[in-house]
C-alpha cells in the first residue's frame, strides 16, 4: 500500500527492523533499516523512516514514513492516542488457552499509572475497569490503553482460540497485559508471557502459562507437527492487519486504513488448529 506520505509493508516474522547494541544476530539476516537505501531509491523518499516499529518476531503491518514532517506527525499523533483513540491498531492472534471474552465484542480500558520508586524498587500501577467507567477518563500521570477484542474461533479439546485485539497503543507491553488478564498466552511466544505479573493487585503465576506446561503444549505441538525443542524457533502468532489513522496528517483529514493479510506460515497454523473460518480476516 503507498500514498503520498506513507508506505505499508506486510513484514514477516522473525525479521527485525534495526540492529539493536547487545544482540546477537545470524550473519545471514537482514535488517529492514539496511535496505533503506534501496528503499529510498524505489520509492522515491525524502527520508525514509518507520513509523510504527513492532517486535521482529512479530508479522504484519510495517508503516515507512516517506520524509521528516510526517514522521514527526506520526509521532504526535501517537503520543495523543494514549488518551484518545488516534490510531488504532487491530491484531489478529492465536492463543494457548481460551480468553475470558463475556460479550460478543468486549470494550475494555486499562490505566496505568507512571512508574514510581518505592523502598527501591520500581513499581507500575495497572488498574482494569470497563470501558463505561468514568475512571478511564482520568488524565495526569495515567496511560489510557482502550481495547476492543472479539473471539473469532475456538477449539475447546485443544484448549486454543483465534482473537482480534484493537488497541489504541503501539506497546507490546499493553497486549501482554491484557492477555495475561484473559488467562492466555500468544502460541509461540517462549518469553514475553512467562513474565510474572500483577493485575488489579493479584499476581498471576507463569508456571500455568509457559512451555513447561506439557500437558497442555503437548496435543497442539503434535496437530502442528512440531516438536517442543522447534517451538521454540516456531514465529509468534500475532499479526497486525490492521492500522487505523484518524488524524493524518491533520485533524480534519479523512481516516486512513492500512491492512497486511495474513501471511501463509499463519493461515497454515489456524487450518490445522481447527480455527480458520470465514470470519478469520
Amino acid at each position: 500500500m503507498a500514498s503520498e506520505n506513507l508506505i505499508g509493508v506486510n513484514k514477516p516474522p522473525m525479521t527485525p527492523q534495526f540492529r539493536r547494541p547487545g544482540t546477537i544476530y545470524n550473519d545471514n539476516l537482514v535488517t529492514m533499516e539496511e535496505i533503506f537505501p534501496q528503499l529510498t531509491k524505489i520509492w522515491k523518499a525524502e527520508k525514509l523512516d518507520i513509523g510504527l516499529p513492532f517486535s521482529r518476531m512479530q508479522s504484519g503491518v510495517l508503516v515507512f514514513t516517506k520524509n521528516q514532517k510526517s514522521y514527526e506527525r506520526l509521532k504526535q499523533i501517537q503520543q495523543t492516542a494514549k488518551v484518545l483513540k488516534h490510531t488504532l491498531m487491530s491484531h489478529i492472534i492465536v492463543t494457548v488457552g481460551l480468553p475470558k471474552i463475556n460479550k460478543p465484542l468486549e470494550e475494555t480500558v486499562i490505566v496505568q499509572k507512571s512508574q514510581v520508586k518505592k523502598y527501591g524498587k520500581v513499581i507500575q500501577e495497572t488498574n482494569i475497569i470497563p470501558y463505561q467507567s468514568t475512571a478511564g477518563k482520568r488524565s495526569g500521570t495515567q496511560v489510557q490503553v482502550h481495547y476492543k477484542s472479539q473471539l473469532l474461533a475456538a477449539n475447546d479439546k485443544l484448549g486454543v482460540a483465534a482473537l482480534q485485539v484493537q488497541c489504541n497503543r503501539n506497546s507490546w507491553h499493553s497486549l501482554e497485559e491484557y492477555l495475561r488478564w484473559k488467562r492466555c498466552l500468544v502460541l509461540g511466544d517462549v518469553y514475553n508471557m512467562t513474565r510474572m505479573k500483577t493485575v488489579l493487585g493479584e499476581t498471576i503465576p507463569v508456571d500455568s502459562n509457559t512451555v513447561e506446561d506439557t500437558g497442555k503444549f503437548e496435543p497442539i505441538f503434535k496437530t502442528l507437527g512440531i516438536t517442543k525443542e522447534t517451538s521454540e524457533i516456531m514465529p509468534e502468532h500475532i499479526h497486525r492487519h490492521e492500522i487505523h489513522l484518524l488524524q493524518f496528517p491533520h485533524k480534519t483529514a479523512k481516516p486512513i486504513t492500512i491492512s497486511a493479510p495474513l501471511l501463509p506460515y499463519f493461515l497454515t497454523t489456524l487450518k490445522k488448529l481447527d480455527l480458520y473460518d470465514e470470519h478469520v480476516p
